[in-house]
C-alpha cells in the first residue's frame, strides 16, 4: 500500500499536507484517478476556486502533478505522486513534531468528516450495507514493537484484499473507507 499513499519528509511538506480540504483533495486523485478542477469540485462539493487554490498548494509541495497530454489550456488534469509519507525517522532535522502533529490532526479530522457524510446519506443505503459496517474498538495491552507488528499484520490484510480479483463485480459493490488508529490509550 506504500506507493498509494504521498511521502513527505519536511516541514513544509507536511504543513501542505496537514490540512482537512487537501487530504480529501488527495484521497479523490488517489481512487478514482487522474481528475480535472471541476472533477474534484463536483465530487467534494468545493468551490472550484478554492479546489485551483489547494491543487496549486499540493503541486508546489510535490504531491500532485499534473497529467502530461491530457486537458488543454483551460482545463489541466491532475494526478498524486506515487511516494508515501515516511515514518517518524526518515524526516529531516527541520521538522517540528507540530508539523507531524498537525497532519495526524487533519487526518483525524478528514476520517470523522468522511463518517460524518456516510451517516448524512445512511438511510440511501440499503440494510445490507448497515449490518456490513464495520465498527469496534477495544484496548490492548502492548508494548511499542508490538503495536508495530499488528499494523504490519492488519496492513497485509488490508493489501490482500485491495489486490483480491473482481469476481464479484458489479454485485452491489461501493467504495469503502477503511480506517484503523492504534495508539497509547488514555481513558
Amino acid at each position: 500500500m506504500v506507493d498509494r499513499i504521498n511521502r513527505a519528509t519536511d516541514s513544509s511538506t507536511l504543513r501542505v499536507y496537514a490540512n482537512s480540504e487537501r487530504m480529501r483533495i488527495l484521497a479523490v486523485l488517489r481512487n478514482i484517478g487522474p481528475c480535472n478542477v471541476g472533477m474534484i469540485s463536483d465530487k467534494i462539493g468545493l468551490a472550484p476556486g478554492s479546489v485551483s487554490y489547494h491543487l496549486k498548494r499540493l503541486s508546489a509541495a510535490g504531491l500532485i502533478t499534473k497529467c502530461e497530454g491530457k486537458g488543454d489550456k483551460r482545463q489541466s488534469w491532475w494526478t498524486i505522486t506515487p511516494l508515501p509519507l515516511g515514518p517518524l525517522e526518515e524526516f529531516d532535522d527541520g521538522t517540528e513534531v507540530t508539523d507531524l502533529l498537525a497532519v495526524r490532526r487533519a487526518s483525524s479530522q478528514s476520517y470523522f468528516a468522511a463518517y460524518s457524510r456516510y451517516l448524512d446519506k445512511f438511510d440511501d443505503y440499503d440494510d445490507c450495507w448497515h449490518g456490513a459496517e464495520l465498527g469496534f474498538d477495544t484496548v490492548l495491552h502492548l508494548n511499542s514493537d508490538e503495536l508495530f507488528r499488528l499494523g504490519e499484520e492488519l496492513e497485509a490484510v488490508i493489501e490482500r484484499w485491495a489486490n483480491s480479483p473482481k469476481e464479484s463485480e458489479g454485485k452491489n459493490k461501493k467504495a469503502v473507507a477503511v480506517t484503523l488508529r492504534g495508539f497509547p490509550w488514555i481513558p
